[in-house]
């Protein structure tokens, strides 16, 4: 979900929201967003570095544009993606084709930097997708000649010139073929690239063309650096993680406003959200200082439930509402509650179905499991590094089941009043976020090697751009330890049909979707995620829990 360096950063940052929103959608008997025939599946408009760098927003986020640590991870992005688009239309391609990724490599370095427009039209089966990007003339003869010839090493069709009609000094070419999708076409007019693909007739390129022809440019943004509006439903077919879910339509804005970068999401039901408001139920007497993160969400039931093999655990229902915090550590020391009707038979159950559940997602486990039913206490032992375990609780009279790494500190000084107090008069507040985010970056890193290493694949290796880059951004979000980085995130119902989700940070995305976004670059597969055991060794001189060393700021033990 962040324009860091990229719009595939904030594309994630976009899905990381998408699943929280989903928490308050599944309880609906009726699918959000009807499949439109011919409607709108994909809108973007990303604004390009340039209008970074020239507003006066955004500071930081400027910084982070100019690191060398950027430059090396735009890179990344494009190496890895450049071998992506063949494994994505693999099914409309010719068996045993070359990935081509030489010719694509620069292309999606050009769409990290340049401004863009991306229309992608259904129904699905016979898309009309188009791309505007404004290039130099060198980066425009680039293009040209690359998908000249990744036409003929995709069977696209024999590349011909084409008449631009209505648009002056426009030159350009396309490619038939008889499979669908059976047209390619590309043009150059002013400073502009416009690319087609489609069946038989496309609109979108055109229409795109015609503009460039009337105004000498597609259209504006509004000074925006970054806008989406997907139609996931629909998407859903090419992307069926997100069908389980249930993902309603979104329109996503990012903008700078002064030192931050705001973040608007907005999600249109077709009914009145399947929400209402309750009480909060947070365990304020477990929540100390010093805190790095807090996070509280309430109407999760449903997300719950969807995780895979969740019914493993054996839970009778599922939590309604979730606590989550971090506490200043060098090691990742989260901690999570959950209210539930009877704590103690609850761990009862978890003793047996969380081994079940854990053995579903990372493979054999390591350590052993025990259970103490006099203190309702369920620890998982003989493992590096960490103590996890979980335990029965009762704060002001509700039970809770709590959850956590390692043990909490024996003593801790209370939370602020305030964090609490803002939960009780919002009534229409169904998640909330805060984080120390150049800490959370740190925590999450170590968190995602650890399940590596639980999974039995060795930890990503230090050195790699992204790896080097999630160093770079906690350098400088602790140049300042008076005023660290932080990131702030709300999700509110705005109408009955209607959430919200606002987001106030430094960088477009949290301390967890930065690191998540850098395992994902790093693996071994990519664009999926390894499987566990799959990458056992893979990394060579890297051996199982070898840890970057800790960035000045972040806390000793």
């Amino acid at each position: 979900m962040k324009m860091l360096s990229a719009s595939p950063g904030l594309v994630a940052m976009a899905a990381g929201a998408i699943l929280a929103v989903t928490a308050f959608e599944g309880a609906s008997q009726e699918k959000p967003g009807k499949i439109a025939g011919s409607g709108v599946l994909w809108r973007s408009h990303f604004a390009g570095r340039a209008a970074l760098s020239q507003g006066t927003n955004a500071t930081r986020l400027k910084i982070l544009d100019q690191l060398p640590a950027t430059t090396a991870l735009r890179l990344q992005i494009a190496t890895n993606f450049a071998r992506a688009p063949r494994e994505f239309w693999q099914k409309d391609l010719p068996a045993g084709i070359p990935n081509a990724a030489e010719l694509w490599r620069p292309i999606f370095e050009d769409l990290q930097v340049a401004e863009s427009i991306l229309e992608v039209r259904g129904p699905i089966g016979r898309t009309d997708a188009a791309l505007a990007i404004q290039l130099s003339e060198d980066r425009a003869r680039l293009w040209s000649t690359n998908l000249w010839k990744l036409a003929g090493v995709w069977n696209l069709g024999t590349p011909a010139g084409m008449p631009v009609d209505g648009v002056a000094g426009a030159t350009g070419w396309q490619a038939k073929r008889a499979q669908a999708p059976n047209l390619l076409q590309f043009a150059r007019a002013g400073q502009w690239v416009v690319v087609g693909l489609g069946q038989d007739k496309l609109t979108s390129a055109p229409g795109l063309l015609q503009h460039i022809g009337r105004s000498g440019r597609p259209p504006a943004a509004d000074g925006k650096l970054l806008e989406v509006r997907a139609d996931v439903p629909a998407l859903s077919t090419w992307f069926p993680i997100l069908a389980p879910y249930h993902v309603p339509p979104l329109h996503l804005t990012v903008r700078g406003l002064g030192d931050y970068v705001r973040t608007e999401i907005q999600f249109q039901f077709p009914g009145p959200v399947p929400w209402r408001s309750e009480p909060w139920l947070i365990p304020t007497n477990l929540v100390g200082e010093p805190l790095t993160s807090f996070t509280a969400a309430r109407g999760v039931a449903s997300l719950l439930g969807a995780i895979p093999g969740i019914g493993k655990l054996g839970l009778q229902t599922w939590p309604n509402q979730l606590t989550a915090w971090g506490v200043s550590n060098e090691q990742c020391r989260v901690y999570m509650a959950a209210p539930v009707p009877n704590a103690s038979a609850a761990v009862s159950r978890l003793a047996v179905g969380m081994p079940l559940f854990l053995q579903s997602h990372l493979g054999p486990l390591l350590g052993d499991f025990f259970y103490n039913s006099n203190r309702s206490y369920l620890a998982w032992r003989d493992i590096p590094f960490v103590e996890p375990y979980g335990r029965a609780y009762t704060n002001a009279g509700q039970q809770f089941i709590q959850l956590g790494i390692f043990p909490l500190p024996l003593q801790q000084s209370p939370a602020p009043p305030d964090l609490f107090s803002q939960f009780g008069s919002r009534a229409n507040l169904l998640y909330y976020d805060w984080e120390i985010t150049p800490q959370r970056i740190w925590s999450n890193r170590l968190f995602f090697d650890l399940a590596n290493i639980l999974s039995k694949r060795y930890p990503q290796p230090p050195e790699t751009p992204s790896k080097a880059w999630l160093m770079a951004v906690i350098a400088q979000f602790w140049k300042d330890p008076a005023n660290p980085s932080q990131s702030v995130t709300e999700i509110t119902q705005t109408g009955p049909n209607e959430l919200q989700l606002i987001r106030k940070s430094h960088a477009g995305l949290t301390g967890f979707e930065m690191a998540a976004l850098s395992v994902w670059l790093d693996s071994p597969v990519f664009p999926r995620y390894a499987p566990p055991g799959l990458v056992t060794g893979a990394h060579g001189t890297n051996a199982p829990g070898k840890k970057a060393d800790r960035p000045q700021g972040v806390p000793k033990n």
